[in-house]
């Protein structure tokens, strides 16, 4: 699901980015404002009366529609990725990853294998913190083993390596959500 869907409320401040499908689950629980305005990544603000579909319509939320709505009082602002993925969780839609693996392998393989870090994140779907993580692990392992043949690359490939551990660990430990934002069973 490609999360390039930006909310605007009424007092200009904006929310997102979001799927098409998060913006119509919150129209319809009545957390987007009619007079607020939606926009796809680079293109121009839309009102979101004209794209979403409210609780009391029965048409397409995207197909443009002239019809004039009655005014509705403006919600509170979206809600955030822990409150998304706890109503997903309920019911069908709970991640298929065991959180135990996530944890794991978010210690165990930075601190045993050679130090490699962010493998738990791709697992669940998290690319770019996992690319990241796993980039410069691979990095500090570079700068270590030069440092062992040279000597001077270790002063940077040990604390290099020593935050990758600690970022990896903490982030398994707190972390509860997959890449689509599920809490994990």
């Amino acid at each position: 699901m490609d999360r390039k869907w930006t909310y605007q409320d009424d007092s200009g401040v904006e929310y997102g980015p979001y799927t098409r499908e998060e913006l119509l689950i919150y129209s319809e629980q009545g957390r987007i404002s009619r007079t607020g305005r939606i926009r796809e990544t680079g293109g121009e603000w839309i009102n979101t009366v004209d794209l979403l579909q409210f609780p009391e319509e029965n048409r397409d939320p995207f197909a443009k529609d002239e019809s004039v709505l009655s005014p509705r009082e403006a919600p509170t602002a979206p809600p955030t990725q822990r409150q998304f993925a706890e109503e997903l969780s309920d019911g069908d839609n709970k991640s298929v990853y065991p959180r135990i693996v996530y944890i794991l392998l978010g210690i165990i393989l930075p601190l045993t294998v050679c130090g490699l870090a962010g493998v738990n994140n791709l697992w669940v779907g998290r690319s770019g913190v996992g690319a990241l993580q796993l980039g410069l692990s691979l990095f500090a392992i570079i700068l270590n083993t030069t440092g062992i043949i040279l000597g001077f690359t270790i002063c940077v490939g040990l604390p290099l390596w020593a935050g990758i551990v600690l970022w990896s660990i903490l982030e398994a430990a707190t972390n509860e959500y997959d890449g689509d934002g599920r809490l994990m069973r």
